[in-house]
């Protein structure tokens, strides 16, 4: 049976999977839909009900036209709060920044909200001294899950990246797939999901000890913490 070479699309594949793998086993977190029941009742809500009796007070525009022109209905808000990203600077050292970012968070039901181009997004900053956050703890309270979570997301795709490019860096050390194998066992299992019949042409002749016991000490240093993924992936597949 013959050997099979680690190609860019061979790498390409099990990092593909590998990806899928950690969502599996480091999923990100949700918004809970009464979060943003919420969120919408403090802030968007009052802000709709404002402008209805605002424009009730112009005779000329009715009130069908109001709802047409400047509302929309939807289960979804788009708002913006304060998270932390992160990244490596060129020391290779994390670096975590505090941002303001946007984010679509669930609600239970379809709500009326203003269109775009009206204000359709909601800006909670808790670092401004906003009053409507100071003055109302639910909210404030809301709010701030929503900011915990973004927060949680942001880190785990950064902790994910890392881990990716871990992934495809070792597989780049083998020159063919045996080697791969024989070095990391629990590697077969990401091989079997994303390329099935490399498993099969897998070559099965024994290679030099020398090299073999080359391999595993590489390893040594990385499978443990790549094994989580992989591992954990193949015990949450459906």
């Amino acid at each position: 049976m013959a050997t099979v070479r680690m190609s860019e699309e061979l790498v390409s594949r099990l990092t593909d999977q590998y990806k899928k793998d950690y969502d599996k086993t480091s999923p990100n977190q949700e918004v809970p839909s009464h979060v943003g029941d919420t969120i919408y009742k403090h802030t968007m809500g009052v802000g709709v009900e404002k402008f209805r009796k605002l424009m009730d007070e112009v005779p000329s525009v009715k009130t069908n036209e109001i709802e047409n022109n400047f509302f929309n209905k939807d289960s979804n808000m788009n708002v913006k709060v304060n998270a932390f990203e992160y990244s490596i600077d060129e020391d290779g050292h994390t670096v975590k920044d505090a941002v303001v970012v946007d984010e679509v968070i669930p609600m239970s039901t379809e709500k009326t909200q203003f269109g775009m181009g009206y204000s359709s997004t909601v800006t909670l900053d808790l670092y401004k001294g906003d009053e409507s956050l100071l003055n109302n703890p639910d909210l404030a309270e809301a709010v701030n899950k929503v900011s915990e979570i973004a927060s949680f997301n942001r880190l785990n795709y950064f902790k994910k990246l890392r881990k990716q490019h871990k992934f495809t860096d070792t597989l780049r050390e083998f020159t063919t797939l045996n080697q791969a194998l024989k070095a990391w066992p629990a590697l077969s299992k990401v091989v079997q999901e994303a390329w099935p019949e490399k498993m099969v042409t897998v070559h099965k002749k024994t290679e030099r000890r020398a090299q073999e016991k080359k391999n595993k000490e590489m390893m040594d240093g990385v499978a443990q913490e790549l094994n989580t993924v992989i591992l954990g992936g193949s015990l949450l597949e459906d």
